[in-house]
């Protein structure tokens, strides 16, 4: 992996340092002593800070990425479906990339499916957010997370080591161990607006 061939790349160059999005990068990196690592956050623009947040009338769960990543477009397929048979009346939007057979899936599945041109009609897209639920744990995830939390959006998100890094569970979002829990905090949220 990358990771891998920074560490081999620094291990004798002590004047050079290896720098990482999120904390969880320090670890893979295996640096050893006297090497430092420095984290450095992934900047999130302003349209996240500054939009104007226009709430669906029906309870919305946006979910996306910006890479085609199959596991997080068919876990939030999953859990539109088993959303869907609990008569829970929700809406499901995936933003962003996605491959042919996922796309086809989360259309199946009652998920709409769009892909922003730029970070303006993301950020516009997303504002019609109820909650947010991150179903993958690639390292672009966690960037997805603050751009919903800039705008004030309840995130639900797997406990992966990148979304740990800027959730902390019960506080500033909920963590899950599986998609059963994602279900469970999802129904709360829709049926709890001062939790929200």
């Amino acid at each position: 992996s990358a990771a891998m061939f920074i560490a081999r790349l620094l291990r004798g160059n002590h004047g050079r340092r290896a720098i990482t999005a999120v904390s969880s990068q320090f670890q893979v990196l295996g640096m050893p002593s006297g090497h430092s690592v420095d984290v450095v956050e992934s900047p999130i623009a302003d349209m996240f800070f500054n939009a104007q947040r226009r709430e669906a009338a029906t309870p919305l769960l946006v979910a996306g990425s910006r890479y085609s990543t199959p596991k997080g477009a068919d876990t939030f397929a999953q859990i539109a479906v088993l959303l869907g048979e609990e008569c829970v009346p929700l809406q499901f939007r995936w933003v962003g990339s996605v491959d042919a057979d996922s796309a086809a899936r989360l259309r199946e599945a009652g998920v709409a499916v769009i892909s922003p041109s730029d970070d303006d009609e993301r950020a516009a897209l997303l504002s019609a957010g109820w909650f947010y639920a991150a179903t993958s744990g690639t390292r672009e995830s966690p960037c997805l997370v603050v751009e919903a939390m800039a705008m004030g959006m309840p995130c639900v998100a797997l406990a992966t080591p990148q979304h740990r890094d800027v959730i902390s569970h019960g506080e500033t979002g909920y963590l899950c161990e599986s998609s059963v829990e994602v279900l469970s905090f999802v129904a709360r949220l829709a049926a709890n607006p001062v939790l929200r």
